[in-house]
């Protein structure tokens, strides 16, 4: 997943200059690409030709190399013992005696030569055959950069015991997907915001995060904290939240509040498809000493971090949701939060793309001037 910057802007106009930079650089670079591709493939095809030819001779020369060292190997084994049987050759026998050594040496020594010459042959590496230039879309690689500009960072700076849950369900959450977005303390409301909100294929999911530790309890809308299970203890329960501020309460607010959103900022989409403004998710505890006794058919989600995990890794995907409709409830929410909230330098996203897009450009004309 991909932390979002919530400073940036220009989110869809960015996204879709990236998309006609296909067509916009295909079209006014298509003839000196494919003239440059041309000369290129001309020099390759002359360069595999030299190296198969050399390929060939050096097989010819290699099995002529086997040829003659499997003769000397031969002739000196067969020559000794031959030598050695025949008597007539009287004070001369020793002399030649001599030769066969000779030849089974100079046989090895052939096979040796051969063997390294072989190794050597197989490091000559085949020339590569030049990329064709319009052989894949511009867009992929220029996007894959352009998505690497949308990330933010996680809040350093803690103002409740919540923020240190919330930092660590991002960084868990992070690794787990890379077609999905992930935003953070995002304002909906005039006075909440939203801890964790995720938008992808799977979906609009928001959680809730709860930091606190001890043992956790939910009665009839009250929530309520102590430090252990046991029955004199229950007199140590200290209330967490309850009515119009139990946590299950102040989720469902944030859900509705951002399903209306959604729903008025991308009415064409919503009305042919309305499940795409389903808000899903819960509340999250994630201090790792915390306990529960909540029961069960309860109208509300709830779970740890590793619950939420796998439901997420799980769940089938959101017919409808591609990555450009979620970029677009990602810029309807951050415009409402840009609404709420003092805005810092914005960072739009269309320049960003424009920069990339140039920069692919210089690209393109230095491999055409690359001869």
């Amino acid at each position: 997943m991909i932390l979002i910057d919530k400073g940036i802007t220009d989110l869809i106009t960015g996204y879709d200059s990236i998309y006609q930079a296909d067509i916009v650089l295909r079209r006014r670079w298509r003839a000196p690409l494919l003239q440059a591709y041309s000369r290129r493939r001309q020099r390759y095809e002359s360069e595999l030709s030299i190296y198969h030819n050399r390929a060939n001779e050096f097989r010819k020369r290699f099995r002529f190399g086997i040829w003659l060292s499997s003769i000397l190997l031969i002739l000196g084994a067969v020559a000794f013992p031959a030598l050695i049987l025949l008597g007539e050759l009287g004070s001369l026998r020793g002399p030649i005696l001599c030769f066969s050594p000779i030849l089974i040496l100079a046989g090895l020594n052939g096979w040796a030569l051969l063997g390294m010459l072989w190794m050597w042959q197989k490091e000559r590496k085949k020339p590569p055959p030049p990329p064709n230039p319009l052989g894949k879309r511009i867009s992929e690689e220029l996007l894959s950069e352009w998505r690497q500009c949308l990330r933010g960072s996680i809040k350093s700076k803690k103002v409740n015991e919540d923020d240190t849950g919330i930092n660590h369900l991002i960084a868990r959450l992070v690794p787990l997907e890379d077609n999905s977005y992930l935003l953070d303390h995002l304002s909906i409301l005039e006075n909440d915001q939203v801890n964790v909100l995720v938008i992808g294929t799977k979906g609009i999911w928001i959680f809730d995060v709860i930091h606190v530790n001890g043992v956790i309890r939910w009665n009839d809308g009250v929530w309520t904290r102590s430090r252990g299970v046991h029955r004199l203890q229950r007199d140590e329960q200290n209330v967490l939240a309850q009515d119009e501020q139990a946590y299950e309460s102040v989720w469902s607010r944030k859900a509705i509040s951002i399903t209306a959103l959604i729903e008025n900022s991308l009415p064409d989409v919503i009305s042919q498809n309305p499940k795409l403004a389903r808000v899903r998710g819960g509340l999250v505890f994630t201090h790792p000493q915390a306990r529960f006794v909540i029961p069960d058919g309860i109208s509300f989600n709830w779970g740890i971090p590793k619950f939420w995990f796998e439901k997420l890794r799980t769940v089938p995907e959101v017919p409808g949701i591609d990555e450009r409709t979620s970029l677009r409830m990602i810029e309807a929410l951050l415009g409402r939060h840009r609404e709420l909230t003092l805005p810092s330098q914005p960072k739009s996203m269309l320049r960003i793309s424009e920069e990339l897009v140039r920069k692919s450009e210089d690209k393109i004309k230095s491999w055409i001037a690359e001869e």
